[in-house]
């Protein structure tokens, strides 16, 4: 893992479209007067630095199963030493900072295959000074428009206010707020802009997709080691046209990580929880300011780092596998099928109907997307 910094500019997502209406934020967060206590008023106004977590693929030999999960080995297949989660929330009656990254406080690191990304986590309390099944944590994402949703930005004028709502995470963009305690998930919640009305309520695509996977939780001598899965096709999904049926499968699209050119990046943060007698002890991984799970202004980034490419000379998804051998593409766990090849940048270079192979010889060296008609993904190979 890499650690870097961004200063916050016009890091924004085009070409999802523009809309004529407005996606309107939950009302209880006082937008116009956003960021707190800084003058002048609105985010555009005081650009931060973000912090960067980059997400590599699967180590080699990984494989997830929540049920005979060796969380110390995968831990340490993954590089680095765990991002750590210490900035204290500005949330009032707190009891006071007790980080020390010893005995006290969360950390995570993250990998992704083409299916799921697994956040892995450690809180630690191995001193008790927390109250027994207190401790839990809270992920934050939106997978497309991670800074702002540009559209209402670019129509909020010179309306400091209007431009401050083109910050929320709203569920029609994808985003949500989970409540991850105890290896579950009860909560995936975010702005529901299109309703006019500043509503807070369910990402169901989301929470569908959290529920339905199996996450890992123990807690071993004061120390809580849990994965935290995200179904990418369910949590990294959004709203092609984010005012019209959200639940209607041909209005839905996703952030296909393994499977698209270049790096991809998604809003990000997490939050730990917990609590000593009636006093909430909260941390931040992006920033301190307890409104980083409505607000995207507060959020990291997570970008999730393109295999390199003798990685991806030979990548699986599900039972098909591709590959590229001796100039031919080869496919197991299909006997015949109808083949495209498309460049980077989209274009078609080469198909055949009904094949088991297919001499790629002729192509210029590089990586390519390679569709099957038995298969719902790309296959991105290496042609050397």
């Amino acid at each position: 893992m890499r650690k870097l910094i961004f200063t916050l500019t016009l890091l924004s997502i085009f070409g999802l479209g523009a809309f004529s209406q407005a996606l309107i934020p939950v009302t209880w967060l006082a937008w116009a007067t956003e960021p707190a206590d800084s003058t002048p008023v609105g985010y555009v106004n005081h650009p931060h630095q973000k912090p960067v977590y980059v997400a590599s693929a699967t180590p080699e030999g990984w494989v997830y199963d929540a049920f005979s999960l060796d969380f110390d080995a995968a831990w340490s297949a993954i590089p680095g030493d765990g991002d750590p989660i210490n900035k204290l929330s500005n949330t009032a009656a707190t009891p006071g900072d007790l980080f020390d990254g010893t005995t006290f406080g969360g950390f995570f690191k993250a990998t992704y295959d083409a299916d799921f990304v697994y956040v892995l986590l450690k809180y630690l309390d191995t001193d008790g000074q927390t109250d027994a099944d207190s401790r839990t944590f809270e992920i934050c994402v939106q997978p497309v428009y991670y800074d702002r949703y540009e559209p209402d930005f670019i129509a909020a004028g010179a309306d400091v206010a209007l431009q401050n709502n083109a910050y929320a995470r709203y569920i029609e963009l994808g985003g949500g707020k989970a409540l991850f305690t105890g290896g579950s998930v009860t909560e995936y919640s975010s702005s529901a802009g299109a309703t006019g009305t500043g509503n807070w309520a369910a990402n169901e695509v989301g929470l569908a997709g959290l529920i339905s996977v199996d996450h890992y939780w123990a807690d071993e001598a004061g120390v809580i080691k849990a994965v935290f899965v995200m179904d990418i096709s369910e949590l990294l999904s959004y709203a092609l046209d984010p005012f019209g049926d959200i639940m209607a499968a041909e209005n839905r699209a996703f952030k296909d990580i393994m499977n698209t050119p270049g790096n991809d990046t998604i809003a990000f943060e997490i939050k730990t929880n917990a609590l000593i007698a009636t006093e909430s002890l909260q941390y931040w991984w992006g920033s301190r300011d307890n409104d980083s799970y409505c607000s995207l202004f507060y959020n990291g980034y997570m970008i999730f780092e393109q295999p390199s490419l003798d990685a991806v000379s030979k990548i699986s998804s599900g039972d098909i596998e591709v590959y590229v051998s001796d100039d031919v593409l080869r496919f197991k766990g299909v006997e015949r099928a109808n083949v495209k090849i498309f460049s980077v940048n989209g274009q078609l270079v080469k198909s055949a109907n009904n094949v088991n192979d297919l001499n790629v010889g002729n192509l210029t060296d590089g990586v390519y997307f390679v569709r099957l008609d038995n298969s719902p993904r790309a296959f991105k190979v290496a042609i050397f």
